[in-house]
């Protein structure tokens, strides 16, 4: 009998019911991360992957690194929380949001 074994991170968000994210808005955050991730420790798009679970009108978020073995990219956000802010700043850049107003730029 085969099998395998793999360990990988993973990361589960809920996004909070205040942020008054509707679906869709829950659905680009799940792919501005992603992209951010990848964007911000420079891994290829196949190593990263993004599910939404969960209830469909209150929609979570699950990140987990799709490459064989541990990149330990994941646990470097949750154990570094500079890290972190870095990480939702990277994503507010990538869906043309301004990090530090929290606005749209213009340009776009």
């Amino acid at each position: 009998m085969l099998y395998t074994k793999d360990t990988a991170d993973v990361l589960y968000l809920q996004p909070l019911g205040n942020l008054g994210a509707n679906p869709d808005q829950i659905i680009t955050l799940s792919y501005a991360l992603k992209r951010a991730t990848e964007k911000l420790f420079l891994v290829e798009e196949s190593e990263i992957a993004v599910s939404i679970i969960g209830d469909q009108e209150k929609p979570n978020i699950l990140i987990h690194e799709a490459s064989e073995g541990s990149l330990g990219i994941l646990s470097q956000l949750i154990n570094n929380p500079p890290k972190m802010k870095e990480w939702f700043e990277a994503a507010y850049e990538i869906i043309h949001y301004d990090p530090q107003t929290k606005r749209r730029n213009r340009a776009w």
